[in-house]
């Protein structure tokens, strides 16, 4: 894995190729209903791109990106803004075979400068309780646990 180039792009949903590559990873990489539970805690399992693609396309203020090896899409994040100019986090995942080398962090840190260009005041990020993994990241990347949502999701944020 030493040595490899990254390049994180933005991706569109309204775009039919880039809808059908996306596609493919998701349906690979969310195979389970903890993996799905813990990048989309309001999906039920079995993942349904349908219902994925209705989230995106009721939501237009949504900003994705991706993190690419080759041309090879190894992980996915997005960005959704409020009224308010706070930013959410959303649906971060990366390729299962590519954890643990810091993909997850580059799209956070892309997402981050972002938000901050366009004026977002927070950025936030809800993750399932039981995420011990997620926690330590966003932790470790200066968020700071702001709330509870029901009894399953945690609020963390950060002001820019």
């Amino acid at each position: 894995m030493k040595n490899l180039k990254y390049s994180i792009n933005k991706m569109s949903y309204q775009n039919p190729e880039e809808r059908r590559i996306m596609k493919a990873c998701l349906k690979q990489w969310l195979v389970s209903p903890k993996i799905l539970n813990y990048v989309s805690p309001n999906m039920k399992f079995p993942f349904a791109f349908s219902k994925w693609l209705n989230y995106y396309q009721d939501n237009s203020e949504i900003v994705t990106f991706v993190i690419k090896n080759n041309g090879w899409i190894l992980g996915h994040l997005s960005l959704d803004f409020d009224n308010n100019n706070n930013a959410q986090l959303l649906h971060l995942i990366v390729d299962p075979k590519q954890r643990r080398i810091g993909l997850a962090k580059k799209l956070i840190k892309t997402a981050e400068i972002h938000g901050s260009r366009i004026g977002a005041k927070s950025i936030s990020v809800l993750l399932a309780s039981k995420n011990e993994k997620a926690k330590r990241l966003y932790e470790k990347l200066g968020y700071k646990k702001d709330g509870s949502r029901h009894s399953v999701l945690l609020k963390y944020s950060k002001i820019e």
